[in-house]
């Protein structure tokens, strides 16, 4: 579970207010982190944060870091990762 702080925060009450509590809560994920990356993410960001997914690479030998910014990338864009 996550939890939105400072400006997120803000945002999101902002948004219940419009629609109301009840239809605030029934946002699919899918659509609440599309509306959220084009509130928050510029084009720029994005594709720069798919350009390191594509071309991540093991530095050294932290395979556990490797490994949890390659998993917080294929959250972000999961179409880009095959299953």
């Amino acid at each position: 579970m996550c939890t939105l702080e400072c400006r997120a925060l803000m945002w999101w009450n902002e948004n219940v207010q419009t629609l109301g509590l009840a239809n605030a809560n029934q946002i699919p994920w899918s659509n609440l982190k599309a509306i959220m990356t084009t509130e928050y993410c510029s084009a720029t960001e994005i594709q720069k944060m798919e350009q390191e997914l594509w071309i991540s690479t093991l530095k050294g030998d932290d395979i556990e870091a490797y490994n949890n910014r390659f998993h917080e990338l294929a959250l972000m864009y999961p179409e880009l990762v095959p299953t």
